[in-house]
């Protein structure tokens, strides 16, 4: 049965490779990936990583990974398809390609068999390079819980025959793979959570480094002025990166004031214009006789300042969240080294916050 959907996506390969490991794999090994297999298609060799080969050599693919209880039935439309065991240990895996990943796989640790099917694998093998949006080649990688693995050789007498019999925790069942992908959700929405409020959190000595005395001048202030400043710092941030006309801007800037709920995010960040693309036409170049993506200059000097745009937005909207925080001296500090950092003149910034907040030496 099927437990849970594990990915379902488009992905660029180059090469004719798929990864999956964990996301501090180093790349390495590839030579061994099928040392002593039957298979060629999906190596299992290297410990922790599934090293797949896919038909076409550069472009984009399509790839489903499955969990499973037990063995799926193999569809006729897979054309090929072969089986391995693969083990993992890690909370963190990504599928990854040359110059591409997709990701997280939320695959809970433990032993499985895993299954790659192809479809289209020769059509894409002699097209080599796929430059339209369709994708030629599709892949399925399957798991399910390796079960019967072990095997008794030998029984010496009623000690071993005590253990043999005792009672051994089944194979897992489709609900408790879902449990146990969802434990792998919240964990790393956990530890995501924790890690961006210890990065905020370490930004909160960049105050103290930029202007020390402003910094010792916002520790004796109320959370009445704390709320003040860090509205008023907020605010040059969502001015300087062109989102202080947005008409969510005069409501989210009074409630940091009060000290209330901001509007929700999903709200604000309908706001936001979408990440430019590189058009795929001019996204490539022919480079020693062979196409590669040509990462830098892709988008022209049009589309990289419409890129360094939405990412001085969004960076903008995640200074507005952040800056809600309940500890209002942190907040301000915050806020205020974010705004003094996006200035075109740190110090000229600190002057004008002097002159806005006066109370603050009283």
């Amino acid at each position: 049965m099927l437990a849970e959907v594990l990915l379902d996506t488009g992905i660029h390969v180059h090469y004719r490779f798929l990864d999956l490991a964990p996301a501090d794999d180093e790349a390495g090994g590839r030579d061994d990936a099928t040392r002593g297999q039957a298979n060629g298609l999906c190596g299992a060799a290297v410990p922790g990583r599934l090293t797949m080969v896919t038909g076409l050599h550069t472009g984009d693919v399509h790839v489903r990974l499955e969990l499973h209880d037990t063995a799926p039935e193999l569809g006729d439309e897979w054309a090929d398809a072969v089986e391995v065991i693969y083990a993992t240990t890690s909370d963190d895996l990504w599928l990854s390609a040359f110059d591409s990943s997709e990701g997280p796989v939320d695959l809970p640790p433990g032993i499985y068999r895993a299954r790659y099917c192809a479809r289209g694998f020769a059509a894409a093998h002699d097209l080599d390079t796929n430059m339209g949006d369709e994708p030629v080649d599709h892949y399925l990688l399957q798991f399910w819980p390796l079960t019967g693995a072990d095997r008794i050789l030998r029984t010496g007498g009623p000690s071993a025959e005590y253990w043999h019999a005792k009672g051994h925790e089944p194979a897992w069942t489709a609900e408790e793979l879902r449990e146990r992908v969802q434990e792998l959700r919240t964990r790393r929405a956990e530890r995501q959570e924790r890690e961006e409020l210890e990065s905020w959190h370490e930004q909160d000595d960049e105050l103290d480094e930029l202007d020390g005395d402003l910094a010792a001048a916002l520790a004796g202030a109320s959370p009445a002025l704390h709320r003040s400043v860090t509205a008023w710092a907020v605010e040059r941030v969502l001015e300087n990166c062109g989102l202080a006309g947005e008409s969510w801007v005069p409501g989210a800037l009074t409630a940091l004031r009060q000290g209330t709920f901001l509007p929700p995010r999903a709200l604000v960040e309908r706001s936001l214009p979408p990440m430019p693309q590189p058009d795929r036409n001019d996204a490539w170049s022919l480079v020693g006789g062979d196409t590669i993506l040509v990462a830098a200059g892709d988008l022209g000097d049009e589309g990289a300042e419409a890129l360094q745009q939405a990412l001085d937005r969004r960076n903008a909207v995640e200074t507005l969240y952040r800056a809600g925080d309940p500890d209002t001296l942190t907040a301000a500090r915050l806020s205020l080294a974010a705004a003094a950092l996006d200035a075109d003149d740190s110090d000229e910034f600190f002057a004008r916050a002097r002159e806005r907040f006066p109370e603050l030496w009283r």
